[in-house]
C-alpha cells in the first residue's frame, strides 16, 4: 500500500465504494475478485479480495 501511496482508509473506501471488476477463479485456494472503487482522495482504485 505504502507503494501506491495508499492508506487502509483509502482501502476501505475502495472496498465500500467499488464494484466487482474481475473474479479470478483459476485459484486452487479459492476464488479472488478485484474491486474497483474511489479512494478517500477520489482517485480510482483496485483492490485485490476473497
Amino acid at each position: 500500500m505504502a507503494a501506491d501511496d495508499l492508506e487502509f482508509a483509502d482501502v476501505k473506501r475502495g472496498i465500500e465504494t467499488g464494484r466487482i471488476g474481475r473474479r479470478f477463479t483459476r485459484d486452487p485456494r479459492g476464488t479472488r475478485y478485484e474491486i474497483v472503487g474511489r479512494s478517500t482522495d477520489e482517485r480510482e482504485i483496485g483492490v485485490i479480495c476473497r
